[in-house]
């Protein structure tokens, strides 16, 4: 089975049973923008990682003293997963919060979320499996990642940065800009959108500035990718 599906673009299969509340959501490598390190955009559908927090991609955290891109490095190693993806992702839905779907993502029999956090790229939810907290702690105990460094908590820096315009204290670190098109869409961009350096480099770009992509989406924006 899983050689017809890798040839899928994108398709949308009802999970098992008919009482299943949402549809699984698969797409392949070819159709999946990494927004940040854990949010992905899986055609129109936004899809946030379940049961995992990653730092922002504005975030910077300390380790010996060094300022370290940890948002970046995320999001990097989310690329890199999908990147090497040699089946479709799949995604199973646990709830859908407005435009977006959170989801339980597998490539294979590889757990998305799982993954990030055993390299130290993300935190566990509260909410997590038991198999979530289970490799933070492993993590955490061997100094990985994030683990290796000083940081805040995801949840507490966007708290402590929301920015719908950019101003001297956020300057730098809220990276997703709102951009009209020309059909006067409100779409957003992120620094691993292709199209990110031609948008903020244009002076004619009067949109807000977010330090988020939750933050976007919650403002009404939609992410770039999905009208590509």
């Amino acid at each position: 089975m899983r050689p017809v599906l890798a040839a899928l673009a994108l398709t949308f299969l009802v999970a098992g049973s008919s009482e299943a509340a949402e549809p699984a959501i698969m797409g392949g490598r070819h159709t999946v923008s990494v927004v940040d390190g854990d949010t992905l955009q899986i055609g129109p559908m936004a899809v946030q990682l379940a049961g995992i927090d990653a730092p922002e991609l504005g975030q910077v955290c300390t380790r010996a003293d060094r300022a370290v891109r940890c948002g970046f490095r995320a999001a990097r190693a989310l690329q890199k997963i999908i990147a090497m993806a040699t089946s479709p992702i799949v995604c199973t839905p646990r709830e859908a919060a407005s435009e977006t779907h959170i989801a339980t993502c597998v490539l294979g029999e590889r757990d998305i979320s799982q993954t990030l956090i055993e390299g130290g790229f993300a935190i566990s939810l509260p909410d997590a499996p038991l198999a979530y907290r289970i490799a933070e702690d492993r993590a955490k105990s061997a100094g990985i990642g994030i683990w290796g460094s000083t940081f805040r908590a995801p949840s507490v820096w966007r708290a402590e940065n929301p920015a719908l315009n950019e101003t001297a204290s956020t300057r730098g670190i809220c990276l997703f800009y709102g951009h009209p098109d020309e059909q006067g869409r409100r779409l957003y961009y992120g620094p691993l959108d292709p199209n990110y350096r031609r948008i903020t480099g244009n002076t004619q770009q009067s949109g807000p500035t977010f330090c988020s992509d939750e933050e976007a989406r919650e403002s009404g924006w939609v992410y770039s990718e999905t009208v590509r």
